[in-house]
Formats: structure tokens, sequence, C-alpha cells
């Protein structure tokens, strides 16, 4: 069914709003998935505070210009694209979208954008976002960060108790005999 220009207009600002606020973009291929696959899809990605936007190729081409994001060609990407945008991080969408695409073999990882790195504006192929979804996520770098500092604390308490410890020894020995 063909879109209305008010609707095409609504989906370009949504698209346009979520491009202005985003840390990232992954770009997937949609073909072939069921819609209850879509929706689970769409529930795993509002509960990671990640949205996931279904549009034309046209109208995303039209977002990412008006941003002077113009790198992109659209055309390229295959099938029925959708765009995840992560307002917190740049791994998020992309851990999302390999975890999914580990259950669902029709469903593909186009490529990405990454908006906040240290170049600026950052093309990202498919095999990068795929890496990129094997790093740590932000929580999980700081529990590593906690358990390394807290790690040589560990050992001093162990030393510490180390000449109470062997008194014990001694004195259940004594004990013993």
């Amino acid at each position: 069914m063909a879109r209305t220009r008010g609707s095409k207009e609504h989906i370009l600002a949504d698209l346009a709003a979520s491009l202005s606020k985003s840390a990232a973009v992954v770009f997937i291929n949609m073909k072939g998935l069921t819609v209850k696959e879509s929706q689970d899809l769409r529930k795993q990605c509002q509960q990671a505070s990640t949205q996931c936007i279904m549009a034309k190729k046209t109208l995303l081409r039209k977002a990412f210009q008006d941003r002077n994001i113009g790198d992109i060609d659209f055309k390229q990407l295959a099938g029925e694209v959708a765009a995840v945008f992560s307002f917190t991080d740049e791994v998020t969408p992309a851990k999302i979208t390999a975890g999914f695409s580990k259950s669902h073999e029709q469903f593909q990882i186009l490529g990405g954008v990454s908006l906040t790195g240290p170049a600026g504006v950052e093309l990202l192929s498919a095999q990068q976002v795929k890496l990129l979804a094997q790093v740590p996520s932000r929580e999980e770098l700081l529990g590593m960060l906690v358990g390394t500092i807290a790690n040589p604390l560990r050992g001093f308490v162990g030393v510490l108790h180390g000449p109470l410890r062997g008194i014990v020894y001694v004195l259940s020995g004594i004990s013993a005999k």
C-alpha cells in the first residue's frame, strides 16, 4: 500500500529526531521475518533503550542527507531495510542485532554508522558491526575495572591472615598430639 505524503513526513520527522539523539545506527535487512519476529526485535530494542524504525530507503537517505551524513549508498543495501538507533552507546544496537541474527537465519546485518566516535561520523561494514557486538558493554567494563582494583586488596588481606592462619595450624597440631 502506498503511503501518503503526510505519513512519509511523519516517518521522516521520527527518523530525524532519532538521528539527532543517537550515538550509533545499525542497518538490518528484515526481509523474511514474520510479524511476530519483527515485534520481538522491536521489544528487545525497546527494553535496551534503542529504537527500531523500518522505513523506505529513500526516506532513510533523505534523513541522513539532512544531517549531512551522505556517504551511505542506500541503494546498495539489500532487502527491506530497518534502522536500529542507540541513544546511549555504540555497542548496544550491535549486540541486539547480532544476538537476534543468531536465532534467525534470514535476518541480516547490513552495516552501520557511528555518530559519536573520535573521528566524527564513521561508516561501519557488517563485519565491523559484528565485531563491535563482541565488545563488552559499559557495565561489564566497569565490573572488570572494580574486580581489577579489588584483586590486590584481596591479596593483601590474604597476606595479613597468613601469620594468624599459621598459628591456628600449629595450635591445632599441638592439640591433636
